[in-house]
């Protein structure tokens, strides 16, 4: 049958997920430790002082919607082409002289509208020098997103490890420590400097390990042009795809209160802790590019398989965010308490997500740069028209409505038909039957839910119950079958921290797997 996939494309899936899932959860050290911060941060900030955070941070986003203009991607493609050492130092050292200068430009324009931005969306100029050091922390972002994906390029997910590891710890230890000595807001923005400066020093760090890197005005001129044909595509890509969302601030922050951004904020940052799901897919790049896309079954099959593990372990996740928002908000955030109907809006966005990652990273494998800038393109202009139009109305609603709704479901019709061209199709049928498992997951949820308890009390009830219920349910309706338990098993082998929990998990879930 076409959506069960042979034994071999599911080992072959095993390649791509392991190093996704590697740094997924190796990541979750990170996250532990972030979102600690971010509690942290929050909770002592409080909804105005987080808001006038989170515009500064926007700010800043905005003047670098460009990313890394693209260089991290060309080295991640680049790198495991060149054999030569010395072709691999000119190739470094070129694309950090180029992120450098780059990212020194762009500092000194936001630095020159610094003044008026000030007073047009904080209505204080209070919050100047805060905004001056968001917008200097540019080129450190830039230069660490440069390194970060060199080490990718290289397969060092121990270094991009390391470097993800120290970078969070700095900002989210300098941060906390700054804003507990009364710096306010200004300390959690120095905070956000010093984790990425400090995170780029590990990463050229470790790219030192294997080549040296030399800065060459000379060779930055010989390369500029292979460099900005692969990367500016990708850079205008990067350029509509963030900056509808710090726009979308920008202009939320010109209609109300700097309370209501800080509710924002903190909904759209929990949300993120969901992302890590979406955030693993940037690692099948290199995968996509080593697969004969040619032979269009395997692909559609190995898609297929990427896509069933993702959601297999993503959306329990989502129904128990968006049921039991509330009584996170309440535990967590009791000063955000009214935030959790935004938290639930945005959760349940993960599912449209989701879908599309895998089929633009086969897009991008394929090095059709033009075609996914236009479809950045295309789907950034819609958002910012949207909330131009609506936010003036709806404010919040709008913000959310158009970010984490409209703007996926359009990016994965278009990736999804454009991977459909070369007849790469995804077979949903289990999926499905996730989607099945799932649905009766909710009605497990649903008295828990309704009695009337204390909501830390119930949120701790419903998150037993998920580890107690989810394994059977997925075995007993054949979501899982005990051939996917052995291969996330041989995924997760090698994960720390959460090797031995994970594998008591699959082990109880295999008590109800079908062998099939």
């Amino acid at each position: 049958m076409p959506y069960e996939a042979e034994e071999s494309i599911e080992e072959k899936s095993v390649k791509a997920t392991t190093t996704a899932s590697y740094l997924a959860f190796s990541g979750l050290f990170t996250l532990i430790v972030y979102g600690l911060a971010f509690v942290a941060i929050a909770r002592l900030l409080g909804p105005s002082n987080y808001g006038a955070y989170v515009i500064a941070v926007s700010v800043a986003g905005a003047f670098g919607a460009v990313g890394n203009f693209g260089i991290a991607t060309y080295l991640e493609r680049n790198i495991p082409k060149t054999k030569s050492s010395d072709g691999l130092q000119r190739l470094i050292g070129s694309s950090i002289a180029t992120i450098l200068l780059l990212g020194t430009i762009i500092v000194l324009v936001g630095l020159a509208f610094s003044h008026y931005l000030t007073f047009a969306l904080f209505h204080s100029f209070a919050y100047f020098g805060v905004l001056i050091v968001a917008i200097v922390s540019i080129v450190f972002s830039m230069l660490y997103g440069v390194g970060h994906g060199a080490l990718i390029g290289f397969n060092d997910g121990k270094g991009s490890t390391i470097a993800s590891i120290v970078y969070t710890i700095s900002q989210a230890t300098v941060s906390v420590a700054l804003v507990l000595l009364g710096f306010g807001v200004m300390g959690a923005v120095l905070g956000l400097f010093a984790g990425l400066s400090i995170g780029s020093l590990v990463v050229l760090w470790r790219i030192r390990k294997h080549t040296p890197i030399a800065l060459s005005i000379k060779e930055f001129k010989e390369r500029a042009k292979s460099i900005f044909s692969f990367s500016l595509p990708i850079a205008g890509s990067n350029f509509f795809s963030s900056l509808p969302s710090n726009i979308g601030v920008m202009l939320l922050a010109m209609y109300v209160a700097s309370s209501t951004i800080g509710d924002y904020g903190v909904a759209s940052r929990v949300e993120s802790i969901l992302g890590i799901f979406t955030g693993s897919m940037v690692v099948l790049l290199p995968f996509f590019s080593s697969l004969n896309l040619e032979r269009k079954k395997e692909t559609s099959e190995i898609l297929s398989y990427m896509l069933y593990l993702i959601y297999l372990f993503a959306t329990p996740f989502v129904v128990f965010f968006v049921m039991f928002a509330h009584p996170i908000m309440y535990t967590v955030f009791p000063r955000y308490e009214g935030v959790y109907v935004y938290i639930a809006i945005m959760s349940a966005s993960l599912l449209i997500s989701i879908l599309g990652a895998p089929a633009s990273s086969i897009v991008v494998s394929k090095a059709k740069v033009k075609k996914v800038l236009a479809f950045s393109a295309l789907v950034g202009l819609t958002e910012l028209a949207l909330l131009v139009l609506l936010i003036p109305y709806f404010t919040i609603y709008a913000l959310i409505g158009v970010l984490y709704f409209v703007g996926p479901a359009i990016v994965d019709f278009l990736y999804l038909h454009e991977i459909g061209k070369d007849a790469i199709k995804v077979f949903p049928r289990r999926i499905y039957r996730i989607a099945f498992a799932n649905l009766l997951l909710v009605l497990v949820f649903m008295p828990v839910l309704l009695i009337k308890m204390y909501p830390t009390l119930k949120l701790a009830v419903a998150f037993v119950l998920l580890f107690i219920v989810y394994p059977p349910i997925i075995g007993l309706t054949k979501a899982v079958r005990k051939r996917d338990i052995k291969i996330i098993e041989t995924i997760t082998s090698r994960v720390p921290m959460m090797n031995g929990i994970i594998r008591a998990v699959l082990s109880y879930a295999a008590l109800f797997a079908a062998i099939e």
